[in-house]
């Protein structure tokens, strides 16, 4: 085990060994940037390696090397669904992709809000400020946007 050449400051494992910069490099590249994996290999914990990598420019940029290159691998298994004219694919890639042209996933109160509109001639005079206050508060948290009602005397 390579320990003494270039050992990094604060890495020492749970049997008090100092891991050097060149061995903590050569797991990271053979996990393929897996930063809990190299933690188990070089018996570490995480957290503190984790942050000590992406303090280090040299040690983050290898890490997230490793991750744009499983972004591309996962890009290519879409695009090789969307060839197969995958409707899954394709309804991911919307969702995802597809935004600026409309195609946005309807949340729960979208697709289950129900509007009633109801017209009725109703007398207003009839209700006193406090009621007219109260029907104010009721119609603005329902249309959840300001409302005017003449009736109101100024406060």
């Amino acid at each position: 085990m390579k320990i003494l050449d270039g050992v990094e400051k604060g890495l020492v494992n749970g049997k008090g060994r100092a891991v050097s910069r060149t061995l903590l490099e050569e797991t990271l590249h053979e996990l393929e940037g897996d930063i809990a994996s190299v933690a188990d290999r070089l018996g570490l914990d995480y957290i503190p390696l984790n942050h000590h990598i992406y303090k280090d420019y040299r040690l983050r940029d290898i890490c997230l090397g490793y991750r744009q290159s499983l972004v591309d691998m996962a890009e290519g298994v879409v695009r090789g669904e969307l060839r197969q004219r995958s409707f899954k694919a394709a309804k991911f890639v919307l969702s995802t992709l597809g935004k600026d042209r409309g195609y946005v996933p309807k949340t729960e109160s979208q697709s289950t809000q129900i509007v009633h509109k109801t017209e009725s001639k109703m007398d207003l005079t009839k209700l006193s400020p406090e009621k007219l206050r109260q029907l104010r508060g009721l119609v603005e948290e329902a249309n959840q946007e300001p409302v005017t009602i003449d009736q109101i005397p100024d406060e």
